[in-house]
């Protein structure tokens, strides 16, 4: 294992590997490292960061920013039965509320919120198009969110 600093990153990523060009500089005293040899990097960028993501297809992305439609609880009132006199106290109703984010990095299938949503609030994966703000809506989870088989080559 040879520890060793970054010099240079190069501008292009081969499509076929995914590979890049690196070039670094590194203490060779012995002469164990010969010119041309290949070797497998790991890059210590720093302290691993607690990031909100959401799936990709949360995201809208748009000429003025992007956004993401949250959804929220609205009021509930108790109502009262016509015969009995019963109090029902009915689900809460859900609306959806814009936000507008600051998106991170992306990985795969999600991608990280910087900033405008907080850990553990629920996001719109599908049907944003239909939305407007205060829109009321109903969750379905009845079918999970998968991803694609294989992505398109790009």
């Amino acid at each position: 294992m040879f520890k060793g600093e970054i010099e240079a990153v190069g501008a292009r990523v081969a499509a076929d590997t995914g590979s890049l060009m690196v070039r670094a500089r590194l203490p060779n005293p012995d002469h164990k490292l010969l010119r041309g040899m290949f070797a497998n990097v790991k890059v210590l960028t720093g302290e691993p960061k607690e990031l909100v993501t959401v799936p990709r297809t949360a995201v809208t992305y748009g000429l003025y920013g992007d956004s993401v439609w949250v959804v929220k609880e609205g009021k509930t009132e108790p109502q009262k039965t016509a015969s009995t006199g019963d109090v029902a106290v009915p689900e809460p109703q859900l609306t959806a509320e814009r936000r507008f984010v600051r998106v991170g990095p992306s990985r795969e299938e999600t991608v990280a919120i910087l900033e405008g949503v907080s850990a553990g609030e629920q996001v719109v994966t599908s049907g944003q198009l239909k939305l407007h703000p205060d829109a009321r809506i109903k969750i379905d989870n009845s079918r999970p969110l998968t991803p694609q088989a294989q992505r398109p080559k790009q």
